[in-house]
Order: C-alpha cells, then sequence, then structure tokens
C-alpha cells in the first residue's frame, strides 16, 4: 500500500473537466512541489479520493463539472475524510473559497491553510 513515506512531496488532486485548465492547475501544482493527480469528474474523483486518501493532502474542485452540487459532494467526502479542499469557479456569485484565475501564491496559501494536518 502506498503510504506518505512513500511520496516525496504533497499531493493534490485536481477535478477538473477542461484540458486546459488542468495544464494549468498541474503546473501551478508542480511549481509549488507538490504532486498533481487529476480527475475529469465527479465521480472519477470520489474513487480516486477514497482509493488514495492516505496519500492526498489537498483537493481542489472546478464546481463548474457538473452543478454546484458537485463541488459540495467533493467537499463532503474530503471533510469526512479529513482531506482539505477547496472548490474553485470562474463565476463571481458562486459561494466559492476562489475564483478563478488563481496563481502560485492564492494556490499555495489555499493548499497550505486548509490541508489536512
Amino acid at each position: 500500500m502506498i503510504t506518505h513515506r512513500d511520496m516525496p512531496s504533497p499531493v493534490v488532486v485536481v477535478v477538473e473537466d477542461d484540458p486546459v485548465q488542468v495544464e494549468i492547475f498541474s503546473a501551478l501544482i508542480l511549481e509549488l512541489g507538490f504532486i498533481p493527480m487529476v480527475a475529469t469528474g465527479h465521480l472519477q474523483a470520489s474513487r480516486m479520493i477514497r482509493r488514495y486518501s492516505r496519500i492526498i493532502d489537498f483537493v481542489i474542485c472546478d464546481n463548474r463539472i457538473g452543478a454546484d452540487r458537485v463541488g459540495q459532494a467533493v467537499r463532503a467526502l474530503t471533510d469526512a475524510l479529513g482531506i482539505g479542499c477547496a472548490i474553485v469557479s470562474a463565476s463571481q456569485d458562486a459561494e466559492v473559497d476562489c475564483v478563478k484565475p488563481i496563481g502560485p501564491a492564492v494556490l499555495r496559501d489555499l493548499i497550505q491553510g486548509r490541508a489536512a494536518a
């Protein structure tokens, strides 16, 4: 079984269906010294989070993937497992942690400020 000791850096899951955004988030995560894992939808994310919960430190979820409830479902799962989570959105009026675009400093603050201890 893979454990934190096997991973050289914290693992951050990106739940995003837009390939361009996936590349942007992955590049930012790598720039910050974290390891990105990508899920393209809620079901894939849920399975990945459950399966690898011991090595995942943080989840970034774009709530455009299906509807706001998708992001909230991912957040409920991460809360139950004690994993940090941030919901991001391009919409100014959405109830989210951060409105895209986010840069390295904002991403670092989200991960370091909300990641599970």
